[in-house]
């Protein structure tokens, strides 16, 4: 059955529905499946059923129904009499009890009205549901840790991004994360969607339409279409109906649509009511607009009394969609801590570390291409020896196979025996195209197999012609030679391509045909070792390059092509192209030059491109003044955001530490630990007493930090530092195995250089900074956890954020996700 008829059926089309129920109905004013479908008390107990459910908001219901029952519990609105409904009479409550429908559940689980929106939205054609799901994530940047510095102790190239000295702070931030569930629902069906921009110019209009500009369809889409401009938030802008879809789709601040008359052709098909409740708009702490308007459209389709009779017009075909609502919950939270990392300065030597990474985001291409050829070069491995010498570029090799196309088309064959027959004097007063038809048949009865093998192909070198040799020979009509040779020969001293045509004059009937003439020449080779050469060098040189187009040969006569690889190599890749005017370093200067203009966001492309475990390693090496970084924090990424690393922060089980300076005094211990690495270099005798004098003033520097200390978190890695380096020389003391003592002192070397740099390890701590380090996880957990899953307030909603890269978010429709990158 036509989708376009099916609202318009009577309510027999129905099974659940008897044939009181159809008399009860009818005295309602509902006689079709559009007139039950738009039947307002289905839509407010639809309305409240959903609220139940937690699809609306309790205050999004309080309008469907009467004002002495707003406020009232939700589950006891649906358990009262239809009555309590807005706009619900005795009459109406009255007919709805003899349906059976005597609450207000009832009236929301009615079956009838359950089949007619299967069957209506079976039909339709414009996709969707009556509900959805979509999750985008918004990050926030609270507070920034200015007076804590940020160190790294990995020596890696990386690990040096997150090292900022105390002069320098990296002004580490505290942040988190909000994962939003945006729900929406439409408690109404759809039926169909406006196809087709069918005129309504034709003659004999009426009157009554002159206000109306636009097609029909377009009439009842500007009703009907400020549903879909103002159900769906613009933070979702990810339904499947979209005032786009619509022509002439207007909005407003307040836009109300009643009673507009849909006119077609001349002809009043009905009207359509619609109204639309005022905007709300929802501003949060990220000062992004986020615009919700939600809708109330009692849009409805009546056919006028000179259309009863009349099919509807292809052309109408529109949507109803009721009580459109949109409810947004806070689902999940992450703690997040900003780590900043310094920018790159790129040189020549970073480039080429680092082009691998960098070249994805260079969108010249042939920069890219010439590139290439300078740092994606790829050796064979030689094993644990030296790197065997390289060519000095692609050009130098040798080709290991050359190959050349031959071809000639019939087309071609009947052109050189058409200008031949037009020069012919014997061919006064014949039929020009018979003689050639006849002439073209006889050609290819001439130029039989053997002919062909006359054809030949010869590699032009600057040693001398390479002959080539004919692998096969294909076609009747449009015939293909491919020459070949497996000889090395240098790349850089071929020079073309010889054509040779063995053939005498042909003799055509009343034509002689003296040459041959072939469509095109192509030749192309292969590389020798390909794997020694940078790989889109070589897939230039590799590819079939077109010699020539239209080579005449006469006969026994041959044409030199010419062809020379490397020289196209030098073209494609302007490595040595003069007319070009940028060579390699030219174009590398310049591409540097490019990178240190915007340093942060190529910085950043590289971190992104890092194998995971090498950036984690470098962050495992990180402390935020006294705080190591994996205390508080996961070592992998969720994302980028400006010059910051994005990471999901943890408890820390030192949350109620003190924070400071260090309480006892070192200057002693430095001297003490110079004295020590300077004698341990000098005689034995004397490196003994030093071991000795050390080792006796480290126990007392564990006395005196233990009673004078102050307990801080810096203080007490310092006396770990000690204790270690105390009992390696305890060890030492007491070693009687020969040769033990040079294990010892390589240990206790790196035992001491560990001790003088964090005494020397230029840290900016602060005790509030580290205070709110530690104790940011529990914070933001005792502030959001209590208002998970809840319907979030217009002050408490975010729109996604923009700027962050790497960042994931979730849609359950399968939609792009809205926030992050």
């Amino acid at each position: 059955m036509d989708p376009l008829q099916i609202p318009r059926l009577s309510l027999h089309a129905l099974g659940t529905l008897g044939s009181a129920a159809r008399e009860t109905l009818g005295e309602l004013g509902i006689t079709s499946v559009a007139e039950l479908l738009a039947y307002p008390p289905f839509r407010h107990a639809r309305a409240l059923r959903a609220a139940e459910a937690g699809l609306l908001g309790r205050e999004e219901v309080a309008g469907h129904v009467g004002p002495a029952w707003q406020g009232k519990p939700l589950d006891a609105l649906l358990d009262a009499p239809c009555a309590v409904l807005s706009g619900v009479d005795a009459r109406q409550a009255a007919a709805l009890a003899r349906l059976g429908l005597a609450r207000v559940a009832d009236l929301a689980a009615f079956a009838a009205l359950d089949e007619a929106e299967a069957l209506v939205a079976g039909s339709s054609r414009a996709g969707g549901g009556g509900a959805g799901v979509q999750r985008y994530t918004s990050f926030f940047r609270a507070r920034a840790l200015r007076d804590s510095s940020v160190l790294c102790q990995t020596p890696a190239r990386i690990g040096q991004l997150f090292n900022f000295d105390g002069a320098q702070p990296g002004a580490a931030a505290l942040g988190y994360a909000v994962t939003y569930r945006q729900q929406w629902v439409q408690l109404g069906v759809r039926l169909g969607s406006v196809s087709g921009a069918s005129p309504a110019t034709q003659a004999g209009r009426p009157a009554s339409a002159a206000g109306h500009a636009g097609s029909a369809p377009g009439e009842v889409a500007r009703a009907t279409a400020l549903q879909h401009q103002c159900g769906a938030s613009s933070a979702l802008a990810a339904t499947a109906a979209t005032a786009g879809r619509f022509p002439g789709a207007a909005g407003g601040a307040n836009p109300v649509v009643a009673a507009d008359t849909v006119v077609f052709g001349g002809v009043a098909l009905g009207y359509v009511e619609a109204d639309v409740e005022a905007d709300r708009e929802a501003f949060a702490a990220s000062a992004l607009n986020l615009q919700q308007r939600t809708v109330h459209n009692a849009s409805l389709y009546r056919p006028g009394a000179d259309q009863a009779a009349q099919p509807l017009p292809g052309a109408l075909c529109f949507e109803v969609l009721n009580d459109y609502r949109v409810s947004i919950a806070a689902q999940d939270f992450t703690p997040l801590l900003f780590l900043p990392f310094k920018p790159l300065h790129f040189s020549a030597e970073l480039l080429g570390e680092y082009w691998w990474l960098i070249r994805p985001a260079v969108a010249d291409r042939a920069l890219v291409r010439r590139l290439d050829a300078r740092y994606l070069r790829l050796r064979p491995d030689a094993g644990p020896g030296a790197w065997p010498a390289m060519p000095a570029a692609p050009e130098d090799a040798e080709a290991g196979r050359v190959s050349v196309t031959v071809r000639l088309s019939g087309a071609t064959a009947e052109q050189a025996i058409r200008q031949r027959a037009c020069v012919t004097p014997a061919l006064d007063g014949d039929d020009d195209g018979s003689v050639v038809t006849a002439a073209l048949g006889r050609f290819w009865q001439v130029f039989d197999e053997e002919k062909r093998r006359h054809v030949k192909a010869a590699l032009l070198t600057t040693q001398g012609p390479v002959e080539l040799v004919c692998e096969s020979v294909d076609g009747e009509r449009d015939v293909s030679w491919t020459f070949a040779t497996s000889r090395a020969v240098r790349v850089a001293d071929i020079t073309g391509v010889r054509v040779a045509n063995g053939n005498g004059e042909l003799k055509l009937g009343g034509v002689a045909l003296g040459t041959l003439g072939f469509d095109e020449v192509r030749a192309r080779l292969q590389v020798r070792d390909a794997d020694a050469y940078a790989a889109p060098a070589v897939a230039l040189l590799e590819a079939e390059q077109r010699l020539c187009r239209g080579c005449v040969v006469g006969a026994h006569g041959q044409k030199d092509l010419a062809w020379r690889p490397a020289a196209h190599l030098e073209g494609q890749t302007g490595s040595r192209d003069a007319a070009a005017g940028v060579d390699s370093a030219e174009a590398e200067a310049t591409l540097l030059g490019f990178l240190n203009a915007n340093p942060y966001t190529f910085t950043r492309h590289i971190l992104q491109g890092l194998e995971p475990g090498a950036l984690e390693e470098a962050l495992e090496g990180v402390h935020i003044g006294d705080i190591a970084l994996v205390d508080v924090a996961v070592t992998t990424p969720v994302g980028f955001c400006a010059g910051h690393v994005l990471l999901p922060m943890k408890a820390c089980k030192a949350a109620t530490a003190r924070y400071g300076k260090i309480g006892v005094d070192t200057l002693r211990l430095e001297m003490m630990l110079v004295q020590f690495e300077c004698a341990a270099h000098g005689k034995p005798a004397e490196a003994g007493a030093a071991r000795a004098a050390l080792h006796d003033y480290l126990k007392k520097f564990l006395q005196i930090g233990a009673g004078s200390g102050n307990g801080s978190v810096r203080e007490v890695r310092l006396l770990g530092h000690v204790r270690a380096l105390a009992d390696l020389l305890e060890q030492l003391s007491r070693l009687a195995a020969a040769g033990g003592a040079g294990l010892f002192d390589a240990r206790l070397t790196a035992a001491t250089g560990r001790l003088l740099d964090f005494l020397h390890a230029p840290v900016r701590s602060s005790g509030k900074d580290a205070a709110l380090l530690c104790g940011h996880f529990e914070a933001l957990k005792a502030k959001f956890g209590r208002r998970m899953g809840q319907c979030l307030g217009s002050d408490e909603v975010s729109l996604p954020s923009g700027g962050l890269y790497a960042g994931a978010a979730e849609s359950d429709r399968g939609a792009p996700p809205a926030g992050g990158a």
